[in-house]
């Protein structure tokens, strides 16, 4: 009976873990971890701990505690690292096994990235404020829920970068920085 019931199990796992795996492949994964790093799937309310080398399928949530940041490995080779008490939800698009608009949500806090080359639309950084689409390159991209200001900082550009909530629209040119809250658009 027991060795029935073991079968049982083993069956409704495999069969539970490939249904999860089709409905939510793993857009990314996590190559290192610095300190406290909780993620929390979209089935799950629950916070748990990252372990290096956890994927990570899109509608996955991060955050990071004080001092502490994690390096994400998207599988086009895009890393973007999550800086210290930030939040971020991981973003993309799968249709036929193949991983489209890939991105990152940022609730609050700073993500650091390097993007490889995107073959389709662009690698997206979203804020309740913002979105920028970024084609390749390097750069910083953050918001603050105090203030309801995001920033885009840009090593290679130029990238468009707008607002969610006006028609303001800006772009960004190498080594520049541009600001969005509610109320528009500026450069620094």
């Amino acid at each position: 009976m027991k060795f029935l019931f073991g079968i049982v199990v083993t069956a409704l796992l495999t069969l539970s873990g490939s249904n999860v795996q089709e409905t939510h492949p793993a857009i990314a994964h996590i190559s290192k971890v610095v300190k406290n790093v909780e993620r929390r799937d979209s089935t799950t309310a629950e916070w748990i701990k990252v372990l290096p080398t956890s994927e990570l399928p899109v509608g996955c949530e991060l955050r990071t505690s004080e001092g502490s940041s994690v390096l994400i490995t998207f599988t086009d080779g895009s890393k973007v690292a999550v800086r210290s008490q930030s939040t971020i939800r991981i973003l993309g698009e799968v249709s036929h096994g193949k991983i489209r608009n890939p991105g990152v949500f940022i609730e609050r806090g700073r993500a650091i990235f390097n993007l490889k080359e995107q073959k389709t639309g662009g690698f997206r950084f979203t804020s309740p404020v913002s979105v920028a689409s970024i084609r390749k390159g390097e750069g910083g991209f953050s918001f603050d829920p105090s203030t309801g200001q995001s920033d885009l900082t840009v090593g290679s550009g130029p990238v468009e970068f707008s607002s969610t909530r006006t028609n303001c629209k800006v772009t960004v040119q190498s080594g520049h920085t541009a600001v969005i809250d509610s109320t528009g658009c500026r450069s620094r």
